[in-house]
């Protein structure tokens, strides 16, 4: 399981960063110019652009090291932390084409994946902080010798 949502983690954040450039493209080539349209505008398709970046980095940085403690709670906060992280990257990059490219007007898609990403990101690092790579918190037993060879 934890392969499979690492690699799912990975594949969104890949996905997201391509379209992060698919944004970038769009916004170089609108008519009329980014750069020459009003300023609250103008700051909402780069604000909106910027996070699709962040929805695609947060996916991306949590797939690299994924990790799900062993059982108990902090499983079931990691696995909620997880499914928020991954529902960030597709409610960011909505926001972009129905807030910035459709009405040029603020909506709820936005905040709700921003909330997503950190809530995500946050939960996640918390519950998994002092992990090893295996995601068990057992006590590892370890024998000192002598220089004889005796314990």
């Amino acid at each position: 399981m934890e392969r499979l949502i690492g690699n799912l983690h990975r594949w969104f954040g890949l996905a997201t960063l391509v379209l992060f450039m698919f944004t970038g493209q769009i916004m170089i080539h609108h008519q009329p110019p980014v750069a020459d349209m009003e300023m609250p505008l103008r700051l909402l398709f780069r604000s909106r652009h910027i996070y699709v970046l962040l929805g695609g980095l947060v996916n991306l940085l949590v797939g690299l090291r994924y990790v799900l403690p062993a059982a108990g709670w902090r499983r079931i906060a990691a696995l909620s932390a997880s499914g928020l992280a991954l529902s960030s990257a597709p409610l960011l990059g909505a926001a972009f084409f129905a807030e910035a490219a459709g009405t040029g007007r603020p909506g709820p898609l936005s905040p709700l994946g921003l909330v997503a990403a950190f809530l995500g990101a946050c939960v996640y690092a918390s519950v998994t902080w002092n992990l090893p790579p295996d995601g068990r918190r057992e006590c590892r037993t370890v024998t000192i010798r002598n220089a004889a060879g005796e314990n």
